[in-house]
């Protein structure tokens, strides 16, 4: 009995082991550790120069210019950068009809250059040789103008903008958040909106994500991101990219 009983142990044993090997086909499981990188600001005070934009006069008319990939680790798809421009004699800023936030430039959509593929302007991580995967959005500073003659050089314009941000691979959304534009009444530039002054939590909603689009719509005219008529300015954008190892 009792050689019956160490028998079976041995056998149950050697079942056990086998079963337990690695089967062909099994999947590998790949771990995955991401750390976060230093916060970026986007003021877009630095963006590398292609064609000499930042000594070209300060002229009505000056151009904007796709910003280049990467800046600031992300693919900037459907954004443009620009100066604003100055009156020489009174010292007083013109293009656009805001107040930025940073002491000259900008980026903007709906100015001149939208995204080469017809797609909502994206702020994105996936692009050919990207070194992050995923980043988390924590504020911006934002303001929509009247777009005529291609150029942002109309008063603010009450709006609402959507961001709707997304995870690699994923078709549904992981949030989407409105951002109300209201400047006041009467003459005289107007100051860009801030999320981190209004208090919203941004990075609760886009924590972690792949790229965010870029939508909006003017309150009085109904103009949106197709539209000529219409363009979204924005500044001092702050984010957490990862750098992500597999293992």
């Amino acid at each position: 009995m009792a050689f019956g009983l160490t028998m079976f142990a041995i056998f149950g044993c050697l079942f056990s082991t086998i079963s337990a090997a690695p089967q062909p086909g099994t999947p590998t499981l790949v771990r995955r550790d991401c750390k976060n990188l230093d916060e970026q600001t986007a003021a877009f005070e630095d963006v590398p120069k292609k064609t000499g934009l930042g000594s070209l006069p300060e002229l009505p008319g000056n151009p904007f210019e796709p910003i280049p990939t990467p800046y600031k680790y992300l693919s900037w798809e459907g954004f443009t950068y620009g100066k604003a421009l100055k009156v020489p004699v009174l010292g007083q800023k013109f293009l656009p009809g805001i107040n930025l936030e940073t002491p000259t430039h900008f980026a903007a959509t709906g100015v001149v250059v939208q995204s080469a593929s017809g797609k909502k302007p994206t702020l994105t991580a996936v692009y050919s040789g990207s070194t992050v995967p995923k980043y988390t959005l924590n504020s911006f500073a934002y303001a929509c103008v009247l777009n005529l003659e291609n150029r942002a050089t109309d008063p603010a314009t009450p709006c609402t903008v959507t961001l709707t941000g997304y995870k690699q691979g994923v078709a549904e959304p992981k949030c989407t958040m409105d951002f109300d534009y209201n400047p006041p009444d009467g003459d005289g530039r107007k100051d860009m909106a801030n999320t981190a002054e209004l208090g919203l939590d941004l990075a609760h909603c886009f924590q972690d994500v792949a790229y965010i689009e870029f939508e909006y719509t003017a309150k009085l005219t109904g103009a949106t991101v197709d539209s000529p008529l219409i363009a979204l300015a924005v500044d001092t954008v702050e984010f957490t990219p990862y750098s992500c190892t597999t293992s």
